[in-house]
């Protein structure tokens, strides 16, 4: 049976969880950054121009997708 302590995360384990948290949502911000980097860093001037962006927008849309993610 658990005690009425042990029932509950200490500060220290929940300040850890968050920290592993934090990191792996930061992990997956950075992944879809650099595969959208990427994916349009592979298409034409044109294909990029179909889609309304410019090669000059192709960080500044990648990070606005990250943080989506």
């Amino acid at each position: 049976m658990a005690t009425a302590q042990s029932a509950y995360a200490s500060p220290a384990r929940k300040r850890a969880r968050d920290a592993v948290r934090k990191s792996l949502g930061r992990l997956v911000q950075y992944r879809t950054y650099r595969r959208t980097v990427r994916g349009l860093s592979g298409m034409t001037d044109t294909e990029l121009r179909k889609i309304g962006l410019s090669r000059g927008m192709i960080r500044s849309v990648a990070r606005e997708t990250a943080l989506a993610a």
